[in-house]
């Protein structure tokens, strides 16, 4: 890879002092309880105080919907090839959620520096619900010149199709994070992802036609059925691609929350000694 390409240090940090921790900014799914006055209190002083020191201050917004349960996903979302009208829902909701806080917090008054929209499954959204979102929130936050707009893209066809991704390009995204996870048929097809490596490639090379100029690309790490020996064929997938950024994320076991995740329960020797392979790889 160029040399110029940022790799993630996140490993570095997950496989140090404690393999056993992973915190992600992510809404984990069961572990979310509705939000009482004393926690919405809390909520409100902490933003208040970040409004009036002018911290910058970064955005995320969850969309929490996907095409399919991926085995390795501890993620707070839901699952079907179409649930349109609980999308609509969502965003009815959310906007009523950003009136709310818009009443107790200067929303106006936050740095907002970066946009991430992530889940879930940013790109389950189509071009005209994506739109709506992006008209909510240019509505009732400030962004700094120069925001950078992050959203995560499922690599599918079929959630690509839709006119999504002119639309996030139209509305500002700058960046786009591809969700590979491997560029290897048969381990995407035993982590219940739904497309193909030929697939992914082609949303990346997508991306790029529409002016996208900051790519990142998500790979997973310790999936059953990866190994030193068939790197390769995601090391290929990176050079064909060539993102600005690379994303090594390791598989975690969260068997006891996910019944389906039970039967995973990865060699941290052995994911060690691939994400040391990869990493060794990408910043030669």
């Amino acid at each position: 890879m160029d040399s110029d390409t940022v790799v993630s240090a996140y490993l570095d940090r997950r496989l140090g002092g404690n393999p056993g921790i992973n915190n992600y900014c992510f809404p984990a799914d069961g572990l979310h309880t509705p939000s009482d006055q004393g926690v919405r209190g809390e909520i409100s002083a902490a933003w208040s105080q970040v409004a009036a020191q002018r911290t910058a201050a970064v955005l995320y917004v969850h969309i929490p919907f996907c095409p399919a349960h991926c085995t390795f996903c501890g993620f707070a979302t839901t699952y079907g090839e179409d649930r349109r009208e609980s999308v609509r829902s969502y965003l009815r909701a959310l906007q009523g959620e950003v009136a709310l806080w818009a009443k107790q917090v200067p929303l106006k008054a936050l740095r907002i520096a970066a946009v991430c929209i992530g889940g879930g499954t940013p790109n389950y959204l189509t071009g005209e619900e994506f739109r709506a979102l992006f008209d909510l929130l240019k509505k009732e936050f400030a962004f700094e010149q120069g925001a950078e707009w992050t959203a995560e893209i499922y690599p599918s066809d079929r959630l690509c199709d839709t006119g999504v991704l002119e639309a996030m390009v139209e509305c500002g995204v700058n960046r786009l994070s591809l969700a590979v996870q491997d560029f290897n048929d048969e381990v995407l097809a035993s982590t219940k992802r739904l497309y193909t490596a030929a697939e992914a490639a082609g949303v990346g090379a997508r991306i790029r036609t529409l002016g996208i100029t900051d790519m990142n690309i998500d790979l997973m790490v310790g999936i059953p059925g990866q190994s030193v020996e068939n790197a390769a064929v995601n090391f290929a997938g990176l050079l064909e691609l060539n993102p600005e950024s690379v994303t090594l994320n390791p598989y975690s076991d969260v068997s006891g929350r996910i019944p389906l995740r039970r039967r995973f329960s990865p060699d941290m020797a052995a994911q060690r000694a691939l994400y040391n392979h990869y990493r060794d790889w990408l910043v030669a």
